[in-house]
């Protein structure tokens, strides 16, 4: 089990979106179309319920499916295998809850702000916007540290090759230079 860069940013998603899923499914606004501050928000949370596991929700398979990626990357040395878990992550809840997580990947960072700028009104807490939201900017999360480590692996690619060829060019310089 190694903790470099990759591995603390991919935790630092995870716990980070996973605080926001659950500290928003905690949340008792009551249904209304006016913007709820951020400050009546954290007013209305319960947070008792904030720290419990709510399994009825359908975004909750995001985060426990994400955790346990979370351990397999822990574990998993090749860049290769990291970026495959990270692909996973990203694939899966497209396939589980449907392409519009694909979607909510790229809203979500902006209906998170929504939150923090007090901007939602109670329908959208009701309809539980903020934590698809927090699952997509998990997704996101996940999409951008795979590409960081597709990029790794072809630059280790590049440079293997590269060292491969100079290794098959010495014989010949040597050769050369002795004639």
């Amino acid at each position: 089990m190694k903790i470099d860069k990759s591995t603390f940013i991919l935790l630092s998603i995870f716990i980070g979106s996973f605080a926001v899923y659950q500290i928003t499914g905690a949340v008792n606004i009551v249904w209304g179309d006016q913007p709820v501050s951020f400050s009546e928000v954290v007013k209305s949370t319960t947070w008792s319920h904030a720290f419990s596991v709510n399994q009825s929700d359908e975004f909750f398979g995001v985060f426990a499916f994400g955790g346990v990626l979370v351990i397999a990357y822990l574990f998993a040395r090749s860049t290769v295998m990291r970026a495959v878990l990270l692909g996973v992550a990203v694939v899966t809840p497209m396939i589980q809850i449907g392409i519009v997580m694909g979607g909510l990947m790229l809203v979500g960072p902006l209906i998170i702000y929504s939150v923090f700028a007090g901007q939602l009104d109670g329908e959208s807490y009701q309809e539980q916007m903020p934590q698809a939201a927090a699952a997509g900017l998990w997704m996101l999360g996940c999409f951008l540290l795979g590409m960081y480590q597709a990029f790794q692996v072809r630059r280790e690619r590049k440079i293997e090759t590269a060292q491969q060829d100079a290794d098959d060019q010495l014989p010949a310089r040597l050769e050369s230079e002795i004639s």
